[in-house]
């Protein structure tokens, strides 16, 4: 086999092999758990959260703040019994993929999902580092807007 991975009939160049479901974090680990992807959980937890969104929610939620708010429109505990569904799934991911995960739900703008980030980066297991504090800095920096 070539070292740049199997070379596929069908592809014009080699391609690196990566599991099925695995995802790539940003520190370059692989990220799944049980055959399922950080990717595929994002998935799980927004399709969770549309399927509980409240359309009366939404609209009072927007009285709280100055400028619009891109919420799905729910009640904290709503939120906080997605989050606790979903839970195990994103600790299985160990702290590198529970960050990649946060990154990816701060990084859609959704005030829920946010909510989520927030609360899962501080329940990793292992606790935190000093070098975790640039992650913390950036995900603020690019992503805390309110």
């Amino acid at each position: 086999m070539p070292s740049g991975g199997p070379h596929l009939p069908h592809c014009q160049k080699k391609v690196k092999v990566i599991p099925p479901l695995a995802i790539v974090t940003p520190a370059g680990g692989i990220c799944t758990i049980g055959g399922i992807s950080m990717s595929i959980l994002a998935a799980k937890i927004r399709e969770d959260l549309r399927r509980s969104a409240d359309p009366k929610a939404k609209e009072s939620m927007q009285r709280f703040f100055k400028e619009p708010l891109n919420c799905y429109g729910m009640k904290t505990a709503e939120i906080a019994k997605i989050m606790k569904a979903h839970l195990g799934e994103a600790l299985a991911l160990g702290k590198a993929g529970v960050f990649a995960l946060c990154e990816e739900l701060f990084a859609s703008g959704i005030y829920e999902e946010g909510i989520i980030a927030a609360s899962w980066a501080d329940k990793v297991a292992g606790g935190f580092v000093p070098g975790d504090a640039a992650t913390f800095r950036g995900w603020v920096e690019r992503y805390i807007n309110n």
